[in-house]
């Protein structure tokens, strides 16, 4: 038989002993003097480095165990599972408070962070967590920073499918990444791709909100131009087949105006809220006006072919293959009432429409600054990622690609075009893949498509009224499409567009044109037009924007964070490898707060008392002499 190392003779004495001091009371007086004879025997076989004396009381004292340790079948079966509960526990807790390892779920944060990559967020950067609450203690509100990333829990708040089970077991609810834009009580406002705005002292923080560092970045003030809906439909005597006769508009998830049909069909519409308190009670409005909507157009392209069936085109256009369609100035004031998504009968948002040739050369430079979700190529089907090619098949509404595009997952970016691989990794494919060429067809598709991946975002002839997550704005007078100028202030379509508009400009048509940042003529905010018409951030509240406007549901969809909601920040991507690992761009945040300085120095103590108690148990003569004295 094989002699046991001292270094097992080791392990088998503290395990034993540390068995004998808890038990040696309910053992007889024989039966314990046996377990500290051969106890102190086997010490000092360790200590002579007596290979087998100490391989003959390891024995001795593992036959002694098994006859008078044996553990109970309830022991057995409770200290696994408490075990397992307390580690848990710990981690849950840890999770909560200190740290917690973090993967991107979708592409909402990009290209700051893509789906998949994988960070260490810092729970203790605003203050101290409460575990399993949404509540601080020692809550640091100027650790808070604008244009910081930040993850906040959707506890609470009007988030669809929010709740999830930690670790399979303890119920929560999921966490989300955002950028930190508005503080409580900022007034902000949107222009441009940019935001401007005063605190709640009345200082200028525009220039916080347009770092150098995230000049990538663009804003827009909503995800659907019409808003969110939430219609009432009627019931009762003499109500109509289908009517919604009560339709609330809402944007920013904030309620701004309650459209009613009466039975005569009659169309009516109140305002519930201003843009916020400091609007003149007299000031007229629309929905348009909050927060600089107007100076912003949901885009999409739409083939000469279409664009000729239509009958209300208030100008002769010039003639083209393609042309941009703007849908502007959303309008309560002007609603009427039809048939929604969904075949619905209730009242409908007015938008105003206005179309630019679209040349060669914009349909190339479109093509260049391409920007779409993660997709997946296969058996010709275009699918958004995630998405089976059997639900891709089922739903009928995957886009057909021509046959030589080789299957893959992909995205577009910035017009350069990467293949995605297991874990996240990415690579941009070659100058000549068939899917990376320009193409009239694939820029008109990937344009209006390309971020849902569903057909239903194509134009058809028969309109059914969905829109793309495209956005066009204004800019010192050039107008932006996907973070680009693709109208130059001096492009010969653009300022005949600019002409037909201003012309057509009456009380029942609103043009959409440049009316320049929210500036004074010496440059200055204006700080008088901020103030009426800006979104303003309630207290302990936060205003929380996606980097990926057209992906990201943020606060224009769910409203603002409650502070108690704010639990911490990315400190370190780990995954995947590539130009975005390491310390994320997300705004400055100081290393040391005081609530962290307290998790660390709790840390540095639990550290140095594990340190000694391993110490302790390490060293071999103290025990040798504490057995000493017992005898």
């Amino acid at each position: 038989m094989k002699l046991y190392s001292l270094r097992k003779a080791k392990s088998i004495f503290k395990a034993v002993y540390k068995l004998y001091r808890r038990k040696k009371k309910k053992l007889s007086l024989e039966v314990s003097e046996k377990f500290r004879l051969s106890l102190i025997e086997l010490q000092e076989a360790i200590l002579n480095r007596d290979r087998e004396k100490a391989d003959l009381f390891s024995r001795d004292l593992e036959s002694l165990s098994k006859k008078y340790f044996t553990k109970k079948p309830w022991e057995k079966f409770l200290e696994p599972i408490l075990s397992f509960g307390v580690a848990l526990a710990v981690a849950m807790v840890i999770r909560q408070t200190v740290f917690e390892p973090f993967q991107i779920p979708s592409g909402s944060m990009r290209p700051t962070f893509r789906e998949k990559d994988c960070l260490v967020v810092s729970k203790s950067q605003f203050g101290l967590n409460v575990p399993f609450t949404t509540s601080h203690l020692l809550f640091q509100p100027e650790e808070v920073k604008r244009m910081g990333v930040f993850i906040f829990s959707g506890e609470g708040m009007d988030i669809s499918n929010v709740k999830t089970m930690n670790f399979y077991v303890f119920p929560g609810y999921k966490q989300f990444i955002k950028r930190m834009i508005g503080l409580p009580g900022d007034v902000l406002y949107f222009y441009g791709g940019r935001i401007y705005g005063i605190d709640k002292n009345g200082n200028d923080i525009s220039k916080e909100l347009q770092l150098e560092s995230l000049s990538y970045l663009e804003h827009i003030p909503y995800i659907h131009i019409e808003g969110k809906t939430i219609s009432t439909k009627t019931t009762g005597k003499g109500a109509l087949n289908d009517l919604h006769s009560s339709t609330l508009i809402k944007q920013m998830n904030l309620p701004i105006a309650k459209l009613t049909i009466s039975p005569t069909k009659e169309l009516h519409h109140t305002f519930v809220s201003k843009p916020n308190p400091h609007t003149a009670s007299n000031t007229p409005l629309d929905l348009y006006q909050y927060w600089g909507i107007e100076n912003y157009a949901t885009v999409r392209i739409l083939p000469k072919a279409l664009l000729e069936n239509k009958k209300d085109l208030p100008y002769a256009l010039p003639s083209s293959e393609f042309y941009l369609e703007l849908s502007h100035h959303p309008s309560v004031t002007k609603a009427t009432i039809g048939r929604d998504l969904y075949l619905r009968q209730r009242a409908k948002v007015h938008l105003e429409k206005s179309y630019i040739p679209l040349s060669e050369a914009h349909m190339k430079s479109l093509w260049e600054h391409m920007v779409t979700g993660r997709f997946t190529v296969e058996e010709g089907l275009l699918r958004r990622h995630g998405v089976t090619l059997q639900e891709a098949k089922q739903s009928g509404a995957a886009p057909k690609l021509q046959k030589n595009i080789p299957d893959g997952t992909y995205e577009f970016l910035d017009g350069k075009l990467s293949a995605v691989k297991i874990g996240g990794i990415s690579s941009q494919v070659a100058i000549d893949h068939p899917l990376a060429t320009f193409e009239n067809w694939k820029c008109f598709l990937f344009f209006n498509a390309g971020i849902e991946c569903d057909t239903h975002f194509l134009p058809q002839a028969h309109d059914n009224g969905i829109l793309p997550a495209r956005y066009a704005y204004f800019r010192d007078g050039a107008l932006y499409v996907m973070g680009a100028p693709i109208f130059s202030k001096e492009d010969t379509n653009l300022k005949a567009f600019v002409q037909n508009e201003t012309a057509r400009k009456s009380p029942s048509y609103s043009p959409f044109i440049d009316k320049g940042a929210p500036l004074k003529v010496d440059g200055s905010l204006d700080v008088e037009k901020i103030l009426q018409y800006g979104l303003q951030v309630p207290e302990h509240s936060y205003l929380a924007l996606g980097d990926n406007h057209a992906m990201s549901a943020d606060s224009r969809d769910f409203g603002f964070v409650p502070q108690g909601n704010l639990r911490g920040v990315p400190a370190f991507m780990f995954w995947a490898p590539n130009d975005r690992f390491g310390f994320p761009n997300h705004g400055i945040y100081p290393q040391f707060t005081l609530p962290r300085l307290i998790i660390y120095a709790n840390l540095l103590l639990i550290l140095i008392l594990w340190i000694r108690y391993d110490r302790r148990q390490k060293n071999l003569r103290p025990t040798l002499h504490r057995n000493r004295s017992e005898a």
